[in-house]
């Protein structure tokens, strides 16, 4: 689950459920409800906004819709899924941080999660871990522990 903060302004919530009904598997029904595709509304605009959205997909029977009441984020450990499958980069990345909650906050850690995920380019990523500031050797080690993930449309790093 994650909780966005975001600028109406900037963007749209509709754009938000948009992007959450493009990015989700939500068209069948979870087996557990900790797994279950849920919209926590942040008030009456965000849950009518939300159902229609819901309607409009024909999603009633597999998407709750909910009031949020609290948001608690999962203990370090159950962040950056995807990243941590690969104990090595996990390690080396996690070795420049001083502990783990700070690796789970690092931008750097979530740009690499996304790009074991599939989202992204070889390209994108290594510039942002440039803009991350990681250092070129570090950048070199991080391309080798890649090759064997690279995403299917980048092919071998």
């Amino acid at each position: 689950m994650i909780q966005i903060t975001y600028d109406p302004r900037v963007l749209s919530y509709e754009s938000l459920l948009d992007v959450y009904f493009e990015g989700r598997h939500w068209k069948n029904r979870s087996w557990s409800t900790q797994y279950r595709s849920v919209i926590l509304h942040g008030g009456s605009s965000q849950h009518d906004a939300a159902q229609k959205a819901i309607s409009l997909r024909g999603a009633e029977k597999t998407v709750a819709l909910e009031s949020l009441q609290a948001f608690f984020r999962a203990e370090a450990y159950h962040q950056k899924y995807r990243l941590r499958m690969v104990a090595p980069l996990a390690r080396r990345l996690a070795a420049l941080f001083e502990d783990d909650e700070a690796f789970v906050a690092s931008t750097l850690a979530a740009r690499m999660n996304g790009y074991l995920a599939g989202y992204g380019t070889k390209e994108g990523l290594e510039e942002a871990c440039r803009e991350d500031g990681l250092p070129p050797s570090v950048l070199e080690e991080v391309r080798d522990l890649l090759r064997p993930f690279a995403a299917p449309k980048d092919g071998v790093p």
